[in-house]
């Protein structure tokens, strides 16, 4: 049979003759990603990681490898399609769509729980998992593709939290946006993607050693934070809120991409564009959520259980959407 491609550019690096082999092709893609992550969840059990080295691992990954990583990868960009950008459009009106259904879904709940269920709704892995995925499945330019997306996607889910969490905090909010800006400006992953896009956009050189370094550095980035991931997932109290995790792990994993996927069709994008945006939109949630959501007094135990049920999830739904493009 001839070749297929199913939808996606020649930038795949595979072409397929039949669903079973593409499937097979996700599954060997993902599969080293959702290696690492259970390597972290034995490593944490086993007490080869404690709670000090993944505080600190996570430092090292935001604050040094996913900076060098980002600027690595965005410096090679020769320009954004414009269909990326209507794409871009796509991801923002699903995120917001799956908030006002998760808050229609949940509202009778209490407040502190609907507050980290929502977040848990919209808020993606996209800068670890999702970038991890389009690295194993896609091509070179789809993964500098995927950094612009979280460019763009990352500080609205800040702000969604901030909004969302803090909605009851009357003068807070205020502080807290505030805060937001200033930690914006400090966030070495954005000074990695602004310096990245300028070395992008004016076609700047960087020194033979000098990028050997970065390159070194860069590829610490996913095996270091995915293992960290899996140390601090944790299923201890799955009984707890069943039918709000349930309700936002199905909006994150199903409803979120599916969305994606059918705007996408609708406007036209096809290819890798489109699985950057599909596969972004069903990544799990972001393990910030519990960390905003303790921070504005949400029900972080909740947010705890929509990170790992979710991340344990979407081992199967990943190769799944992957299939359906």
């Amino acid at each position: 049979m001839t070749p297929v491609l199913l939808g996606l550019s020649e930038g795949v690096k595979i072409g397929q003759d039949s669903q079973m082999s593409t499937l097979l092709f996700a599954l060997e893609g993902v599969f080293p990603i959702f290696a690492l992550i259970f390597l972290g969840v034995y490593l944490k059990r086993s007490k080869f990681l404690s709670d000090d080295f993944i505080s600190r691992a996570n430092k090292i990954v935001f604050s040094f490898a996913m900076p060098a990583m980002v600027f690595q990868d965005l410096r090679e960009i020769s320009s954004v399609p414009m269909e990326l950008l209507g794409g871009l459009g796509v991801f923002v009106l699903a995120t917001f769509g799956i908030i006002g259904v998760a808050f229609l879904l949940l509202r009778r709940f209490p407040s502190s729980m609907v507050k980290a269920a929502i977040q848990g709704a919209f808020r993606g892995n996209l800068a670890i998992i999702a970038l991890a995925v389009v690295k194993g499945l896609l091509s070179e330019a789809a993964v500098a593709y995927t950094l612009v997306l979280i460019a763009v996607v990352m500080p609205l889910y800040n702000v969604l939290a901030i909004i969302i969490l803090g909605f009851e905090k009357g003068g807070s909010l205020r502080v807290a946006l505030g805060s937001f800006f200033r930690d914006l400006v400090r966030n070495p992953l954005i000074w990695g993607l602004v310096f990245g896009l300028v070395f992008a956009f004016f076609r700047i050189s960087v020194p033979k050693a000098l990028d050997s370094t970065l390159t070194y550095l860069s590829r610490l980035t996913l095996p270091l934070a995915l293992m960290s991931i899996g140390g601090s997932l944790s299923l201890t109290s799955i009984n707890h809120g069943r039918v709000l995790w349930g309700t936002s792990v199905a909006l994150k994993l199903i409803l979120l991409p599916a969305i994606v996927f059918f705007g996408t069709s609708w406007m036209g994008i096809s290819g890798e564009m489109r699985a950057i945006l599909v596969l972004g939109a069903g990544s799990p949630t972001a393990v910030a959520s519990f960390v905003m959501a303790d921070a504005y007094g949400a029900d972080s135990n909740l947010a705890g259980e929509i990170i790992s049920i979710s991340t344990f999830l979407s081992v199967v739904t990943t190769p799944l959407w992957f299939l359906a493009l």
